[in-house]
């Protein structure tokens, strides 16, 4: 089973971080200084030559402050307002740890009924 390009992580890496250094004004050699990689690796990234190392996606992605694995999944950059950053994402999974089993199931019953319905 042959899959579709655009579905690896590597290219939705890519496409990822060629818009957000558009939208950010951003050259790769500033992003590899700001996430404190090479610059070959962010030039990989950017190629989409080689499935990039999580810590590394990781790294570029906090430049602008998204999560690696948030990275690895196509980002909608038209909505891009709407798209929880890594700060957020650390505070919400923190919470929900801190709850006990019965919150724990509330949020997540919430959270499925309140879920945007894909048409």
């Amino acid at each position: 089973m042959e899959i579709r390009r655009q579905s690896q992580p590597r290219f939705a890496l890519q496409a990822n971080l060629k818009a957000l250094m558009v939208h950010s004004g951003l050259s790769g050699p500033e992003v590899a200084r700001r996430a404190k990689v090479d610059r070959k690796t962010v030039n990989n990234m950017l190629a989409g030559r080689f499935d990039p190392r999580y810590e590394n996606a990781d790294k570029v992605g906090r430049v602008f402050g998204f999560t690696g694995w948030q990275m690895l999944r196509p980002i909608d950059l038209t909505r891009i307002q709407d798209v929880p950053h890594a700060a957020e994402i650390e505070t919400l999974i923190e919470t929900f740890y801190g709850l006990d089993a019965a919150q724990r199931k509330t949020f997540l019953d919430i959270a499925e009924l309140t879920r945007p319905r894909v048409k």
